[in-house]
């Protein structure tokens, strides 16, 4: 099989004789090229260590609040385009649904704690509000007036 999302995943970009280098980006490997090394206990700690790097974390279910943190954090216009759903799909907050994710892949659990956590700092650092959030965001107005901090 390929590689799993856990597989640290080596290609082998030999190229067959006759290809040149122009060609490569289009040349598709056969998956037997593709040798890949179960990493069974993915590092946790890495990826936090990494993760607390990020100049900005944002949340899909906070997707709005997300876009004015990261205007707060970085400045620049904010526009209406910003927040339209371009990838829309059912809803995965169901408790059943998330707790089974949970037990499936408590690293992922982990790491997105961490996240939420840092998102919510981060809120607090840059004291938002509705109404700051609205000052940053004007294309967005709208969407903080029922929204709560």
């Amino acid at each position: 099989g390929g590689c799993g999302f856990y597989d640290i995943c080596v290609l082998d970009t030999t190229l067959t004789p006759g290809a040149s280098n122009a060609t490569l980006a289009s040349v598709e490997l056969p998956l037997e090229k593709s040798k890949c090394h179960r990493n069974e206990t993915p590092n946790l700690s890495l990826a936090v260590e990494r993760l607390a790097t990020f100049n900005f974390v944002g949340l899909t279910e906070e997707w709005t609040l997300s876009v004015c943190l990261f205007h707060a954090i970085n400045g620049g216009e904010c526009f209406a385009v910003e927040d339209s759903n371009t990838r829309s799909g059912g809803e995965s907050s169901d408790p059943a649904v998330l707790a089974a994710i949970g037990e499936a892949d408590p690293w992922d659990t982990a790491l997105y704690e961490f996240a939420s956590v840092r998102f919510y700092n981060d809120v607090a650092r840059y004291q938002l509000t509705p109404a700051k959030c609205k000052a940053i965001c004007p294309a967005l107005a709208d969407r903080f007036d029922d929204y709560l901090f």
